[in-house]
């Protein structure tokens, strides 16, 4: 049963709740963002969509800290979901990292992949998206969307950053001309809870 004023929540495969709406967090201005918050949690939202891309990670988390220090909700009443940049295909495990060190929190309830393209690494967290010498997109064709996808699957790798993560990503179809594979998912790619309990 959803608390009073908040979202009506999905009952997800792994038997986590997500809630059925959610506040993103997408071009929100940085100054803008702790009084958003607060008063989206206040009237009753508990999911957050945030990406490091978004650029404002930092100020959301700073949001979420002050949100549990006064009470006005605890860690395990939201969902938070936060997404893999592009140029960080490579480095999933540093990503999450930097991902929750911004958000001042100790576990994700949802990790996705932004886009399923690796660009050119530009350094852990900057998503800034690098061009080759044509001006076009710099594609890192060495880093496949399976690679990325078996990094974030990787129970081990899991327990090195310490989160939950349920990935629940919609039937997706991979094509890639060059090693001539087929990537196919449907809805939940993987459940995996890692608590620090567990660790």
């Amino acid at each position: 049963m959803a608390a009073k004023g908040a979202a009506p929540a999905v009952a997800l495969s792994s038997g986590h709740r997500m809630p059925a709406v959610g506040l993103g967090v997408w071009r929100m201005e940085k100054p803008a963002i702790r009084t958003l918050i607060l008063s989206a949690l206040r009237i009753g939202y508990r999911h957050l969509d945030c990406a490091a891309d978004y650029q404002n990670e930092a100020e959301v988390g700073d949001a979420l800290a002050e949100a549990f220090q006064t009470g006005l909700v605890k860690r395990e009443d939201l969902f938070i979901t936060t997404k893999l940049w592009n140029s960080d295909h490579g480095h999933v495990i540093e990503a999450c990292k930097d991902s929750l060190k911004k958000l001042q929190l100790d576990y994700l309830d949802l990790y996705l992949v932004h886009f399923p393209v690796a660009t050119r690494h530009t350094g852990v967290g900057t998503t800034s998206s690098a061009l080759g010498d044509d001006g076009v997109l710099d594609i890192d064709t060495t880093i496949s969307l399976e690679t990325t996808w078996h990094c974030i699957c990787n129970r081990q790798a899991l327990r090195q950053i310490e989160v939950a993560l349920l990935i629940a990503s919609h039937m997706f179809v991979v094509t890639n001309s060059v090693h001539r594979f087929y990537i196919m998912s449907v809805m939940p790619i993987v459940s995996i809870i890692v608590r620090k309990s567990e660790l």
